[in-house]
């Protein structure tokens, strides 16, 4: 455990001294704000040490806290001047005090400064890091030795670099910057199939390169490339591998391995290709990189299938005596396995691109001289090493307090130690005032370090050591509690420090008695925990756990507070993320209890977003009737039905244009604020009420309202910026939907702080706030599995993220370690955000499983610690599978014999769950269902001829005929060796194949003759990918055949590949409607018939109708004979087919020429391709004279 010496800071008294540099450690709720606020007043005042408020720098680390310390300090200075003039001691601090008992003269030079600091307040320099940063770079440009442009604009208005800059730029590097240079065709694949899709790498590299850490350089591809090179020269010439004997090894090895062969126990066709293709590699005497992304697409494929991992079971490795080349696994995964390895890792594959993308962007930006957050610490590290630059900004302020310190990274703390602690003596330091709680440290995804807060103490030394140790945020009973359950007696080694493995001790926090304790009926201590379910009866998962049980039990103790006097927005639940937020919002909309989810929403997807886009529309032309319309009805003015209908009067939409187009010519003539501050105060109802008073009446109007003011604020921006017209103004609008999809913060809503309804946080928002009844759902929740992208800490240099191969990687075990560590702090902070109860939950898997490294749950992580000896940090995990809920159950029932600890547990829970009116609630409306919309009319229904024919077969109880001969069988065996078309495998994708091939394939092709070069590829273009690839030649000849078949039209005789394009219509879909007499099916359900009818064609003044066929009918010519093909017809009842066929040809013809049909139609051909031979005998049969029933035309 780390000890260290530690003293009392105690701002208000006299006698503590102010003019001294100090690590102030300030526990959660001990008065941190109100702390820095004094120590500004208290050396504003001090005039043994004159300085004035230009002379202090106060920095935090948000923008929104930035403006709560500007105010609070101005608040301080405020009240001080009251107790200086009013000489009233009551409740004053004690400094103040001290003060009003000296010389008239001091109290007069306090008073004077303090006037001083209140006339110049808004140049306070309160700023944040990089406002900082970016400050003192633009006053001193030239002793910082940056680019003037750095100066250019409002340091508080600093958004660092737009996303959609980002996004351009590497969109712009996936078009020139990749190259086979750089990664490999196969390497490419590999990581869009990773990222799944090329957005999903665009998203990847975006979140890779503004992570604020430089990105370091793995392995390149031409690296890989030269030890492969090496490995396949020493295989060759320790081996002297022959690739026939390499596949013969091959062969006499996969029937003993799993997934390689087939039924036949044969290898598969594409592992035999991967294996030809390895070894034709060892041809060679010298490789390229085609060469190598061969095994980048397909792996060490020979060492993967053999592995003996893949051995199947019961089975036995050959006889090595079997083989020409036993020893050749062990040898490809010495010599090739690593860089192949490597080679075809995503993340590796990954950082390639990520460093070479940033590289390219950083260059663009320097030549643009565009400066962001972390270029402005860069530039500003790099300043402060010059002794003027640092000389001038310790002059400019001779104190620097600095908020928040525990969330400051390792540059940021160089800074300031570089300007107010030099290292040279010649320089007078400067007051450093790091304030901060090290327990609170949460923001390592942001780079926050807790190291650097150890750091900086030791740098500091033991005598600057202090802590605010007075608790004025909760009750005396909560604060005792959770000292009780911080303690090293009931949690030992808390507070871990894994990379010295060490702990912080915890310190005890005494209460400052100002918050008065609220009683509750309810039988509740001021801790309580509450868990679903004990040993034997774990049953449940996390996710139906909470659905069950945790969800229905917080909605329900917030009604039984809310009865109490609680007050809905001083309750609240700290959430895991956005899904358990959602999850919980379900239940308590359900049970109508108003919340407010305090998560940056995105303002195109509110309501107000799109009410504003259809007003612009309005009013920039309030001529066109539909767009004046939409926005009349639209939620700003929310008119209603009946209001709508008065508009059939001329002259009341008369007066409606001429008001839209009074508030044109103000937009136009004045710009959009007044336009915005008119239309607020116009009405448009007959009552007179103005568009603001209706809103602000309307039920949801506030929130409205408020998305319509922060929408109004930015184009009223965007117009002063950049002096847009009204219609370019509203198409910003359209460019705002492009911000929200690349992530910018300035489409963000903000949440209404003053609605009322329970507030939904996570637990990093939470930070800084407190609410009297807190429910600490997130720390239940497990985490994902972290990246394998880990900044490595090099001493004294920048942290540089890394990819590791695996997950043994001692820096990747170490990096879970501080994961777990950090889990352990947002617990703390969801614990201390409480001021009257702290609701805790706790779940336990039950399951007896070993928890995945960096998973487990703050809580889990917790209780593995709760009343058990101290244990290494690193050992926390071993104990995660043997939680047991009966022994933490009675750990809480020891703690609350002595403090308001109270359990609900098991059998509470499950007794409440059985007799609560919510759940009943719940599975009353999940019985009930949504009733469904009764449309007055007969209903019709959509048929076809493949719907028809399947009823009609179960109807007679009749199967689909497989024709088997003997032991002959439809063939299915792709890899068969004698390939025909009547050994081409049958089924639904033979026929889909050929259909698609005839549907694509030009008629005229034929002509070229049989298994033509142009024939040939065109097959190849369209089974390249497909397992038909082998069969090309028998699917060549099935076209060619089906192309010059002999068909006739009385004495007439022709072919296909005699029609040209414009007498053919393929693909010929129809839908037409048919009464009960065309089919018994119509008689109780009658509607309509729709199909695709494969080809229609004209020849010699008749229409014919063509239909192709992949049946197999048996395995040779002679089962395709005119009996057979009519059985075939019978079987599957094309006769039906024919007939739908037939009048959808007639209905089609009537619209284009008006003889009669039976001039005009020349019958229906069914071709089954596989009948047909090159002597044109079989294959094809005609139906002419159909018998068909007369079909009504709707």
């Amino acid at each position: 455990m780390t000890t260290m010496t530690i003293q009392p800071f105690q701002v208000l008294e006299r006698s503590q001294n102010i003019h001294s540099s100090y690590v102030l450690e300030a526990s959660a709720g001990t008065g941190k704000t109100y702390s820095i606020e004094n120590i500004v007043v208290r050396l504003l005042i001090d005039e043994n040490t004159p300085c004035t408020l230009e002379n202090i720098l106060v920095v935090t680390f948000t923008k929104a806290a930035t403006a709560d310390l500007k105010s609070r300090i101005r608040q301080s200075i405020q009240y001080a001047l009251a107790i200086l003039y009013s000489c009233q001691i009551d409740d004053a601090p004690d400094y103040l005090i001290a003060l009003l008992e000296q010389e008239e003269s001091s109290q007069l030079y306090a008073k004077r400064q303090l006037e001083n600091a209140l006339a110049c307040f808004e140049q306070a320099p309160v700023f944040t890091i990089h406002g900082f940063c970016h400050r003192m770079l633009k006053e001193y440009v030239f002793e910082a030795d940056v680019s003037a442009s750095i100066g250019e604009g409002d340091a508080e208005k600093e958004k660092g670099i737009p996303p959609s800059l980002y996004t351009r730029l590497i969109r712009d590097f996936f078009r020139t910057g990749l190259s086979e240079d750089l990664v490999s065709y196969g390497q490419l694949k590999i990581l869009i199939n990773h990222c799944k899709g090329l957005e999903g790498l665009e998203k990847e590299l975006y979140h890779l390169m503004t992570k604020g850490i430089a990105i370091a350089q793995v392995p390149t591809l031409h690296e890989h490339l030269q030890k492969f090179c090496i490995g396949m020269a020493s295989l060759k010439h320790d081996l002297r591998p022959i690739p026939q004997r390499i596949m013969d090894d091959f062969l006499v090895q996969a029937p003993s391995f799993n997934g390689i062969c087939n039924l036949q126990k044969k290898p598969k066709e594409e592992h035999v290709a991967k294996i030809e293709k390895f070894a034709a590699l060892f041809d060679k005497d010298s490789w390229d990189l085609a060469d190598f992304d061969i095994l980048i697409a397909d792996g060490l494929y020979f060492a993967e299938a053999l592995a003996p991992s893949n051995l199947g079971k019961k089975k036995l490795l050959p006889s090595s005596d079997l083989l020409f080349y036993p020893e050749m696994i062990p040898m490809l995964t010495t010599a090739l396995a690593p860089c192949v390895k490597k080679a075809r890792n995503p993340d590796f594959i990954l950082a390639v691109i990520a460093f070479k993308c940033k590289e390219l962007v950083q260059a663009y930006l320097t030549r643009k001289e565009i400066i962001g957050f972390d270029d402005l610490l860069t530039c500003m590290d790099r300043a402060v090493q010059n002794p003027l630059f640092a000389a001038k900004v310790r002059q400019r302020f001779t104190t620097a307090i600095i908020d928040e310190f525990q969330d400051t990274d390792p540059v940021q703390w160089k800074i300031f130690k570089t300007i107010f602690l030099p290292e040279d003596h010649n320089h007078t330091p400067g007051r450093l005032y790091l304030v901060g709680d090290p327990k609170q440290s949460i923001y390592g995804f942001r780079q926050a370090d807790i190291y650097t807060y150890i750091a900086a103490g030791n740098a500091l030394g033991d005598q600057c050591r202090a802590s605010l140790e007075t608790n004025y945020r909760s009750t005396e009973p909560l604060v005792n509690a959770l000292n009780l359950l911080f303690s090293s007696e009931v949690a030992p080694g808390l507070i871990a420090l894994p990379h010295l493995q060490e702990t912080l001790p915890y310190r005890p926090v005494k209460s400052g008695g100002k918050v008065a304790v609220k009683f509750f009926d309810d039988n509740r201590g001021v801790i309580h925990f509450f868990a679903p379910h004990g040993n034997g009866s774990q049953t449940k998962k996390l996710a139906e756990a909470e659905e069950c049980y945790f969800l229905p039990f917080i909605t329900h103790e917030i009604q039984l507070l809310q009865a109490q006097g609680v007050t809905l927005s001083n309750s609240a639940v700290l959430v895991a993320d956005r899904f358990q937020a959602a999850r919980l919002g379900v239940h308590l909309r359900r049970m109508e209890i108003p919340f407010v989810v305090q998560r940056a929403e995105s303002l195109v997807e509110t309501l107000a977003f799109g009410a504003m886009k259809e007003l612009l529309q309005a009013i920039i032309n309030p001529q066109k009737e539909s767009s004046l319309k939409i926005a009349l009805a639209g939620p700003f003015l929310g008119w209603s039905q009946q209001e709508m209908l008065t508009l059939t009067d001329p002259y009341a939409l008369e007066a409606l244009i001429a008001k839209g187009l009074i508030l044109r010519r103000i937009w136009r003539d004045h710009g959009f604020s007044a336009f915005y501050n008119a239309f607020l105060v116009s009405s448009w109802v007959s009552s007179g009420e103005t568009v603001g008073e209706s809103l602000l009446l309307r039920e949801g109007g506030l929130d409205l309202y408020h998305g319509m003011q922060q929408i109004a604020e930015f184009l009223i921006e965007k117009e002063m910026a950049e002096r847009l017209p009204p219609v370019r103004l509203i198409r910003t609008l359209d460019d705002l939907i492009q911000s929200e999809e690349d992530g910018d913060q300035c489409v963000k809503q903000r949440s209404n702080p003053e609605k009322e309804g329970v507030r939904i946080l996570t637990i990093h928002s939470s930070k800084g706030l407190e609410f009297e009844i807190v429910f600490a759902l997130g720390v239940i929740r497990r985490a994902r599995k972290p990246s394998v992208f880990i900044p490595i800490i090099q001493d004294y240099l920048p942290p540089l993220l890394t990819p590791v191969e695996n997950e043994e990687d001692p820096r990747y075990v170490k990096y879970l370690l501080e994961l777990d560590a950090e889990k352990i702090r947002q617990l703390y902070v969801a614990f201390t955000r409480a001021k009257q109860r702290l609701y805790i939950p706790f779940f336990i898997e039950g399951s007896g499983k070993a928890c995945e490294p960096g998973v487990a749950s703050p809580m889990e992580l917790y209780l593995a610690m709760m009343g058990q000896p101290q244990i290494p940090f690193e050992e926390l995990y071993a104990r995660i599978p043997l939680l047991n809920s009966e022994t933490s159950f009675e750990m809480i029932r020891k703690l609350r014999k002595e403090f308001a600890i109270t359990l609900s547990g098991p059998d509470e829970i499950q007794k409440w769950v059985k007799g609560n009116s919510l759940l009943s609630v719940e599975s009353e409306l999940i019985l009930r269902g949504v009733q469904l919309a009764v449309i007055p009319g007969a209903p019709y229904y959509m048929h076809s001829f493949t719907a028809l024919s399947k009823r009609s077969s179960q109807t007679q109880h009749t199967q689909s005929v497989v024709p088997v001969f003997g032991d002959v069988r439809p063939p299915s065996d792709y890899n068969f060796s004698d390939k025909s078309a009547h050994t081409l495998p049958a089924g639904s994708s033979t026929g889909t194949l050929l259909h698609t091939l005839l549907e694509l394939i030009p008629f005229n092709l034929a002509s070229y003759g049989k298994r033509s070069i142009q024939l040939l590829a065109f097959v190849d273009k369209n089974i390249a990918r497909t397992s038909f690839k082998v069969w090309r030649e028998v699917i060549a000849d099935i076209l060619y055949d089906a192309l010059t078949a002999p068909l006739s039209i009385g004495a007439t005789s022709f072919s296909l590949n005699d029609l040209s394009d414009d007498r053919c219509y393929r693909e010929h879909e129809f839908l037409y409607a048919a009464t009960q007499s065309f089919h018994s099916e119509f008689e109780d359900r009658p509607g309509f018939l729709k199909g695709v009818i494969d080809l229609i064609f004209e020849f010699d003044g008749k229409f014919c109708i063509l239909d192709w066929k992949s049946n197999w009918l048996g395995p040779d010519e002679s089962h395709y004979s005119e009996s057979s093909m009519q059985q075939a017809m019978r079987n599957h009842d094309y006769h039906l087919q024919a007939r739908i066929y037939k009048e959808a040809l007639e209905r089609y013809l009537k619209l284009i020429d008006g003889r009669p049909f039976e001039e005009l139609f020349g019958g229906v051909f069914y071709v089954f391709l596989r009948g047909l031979n090159a002597e044109g005998a079989g294959g094809i049969t005609r139906l002419d004279n159909l018998k068909y029933e007369n079909v009504l035309c709707v």
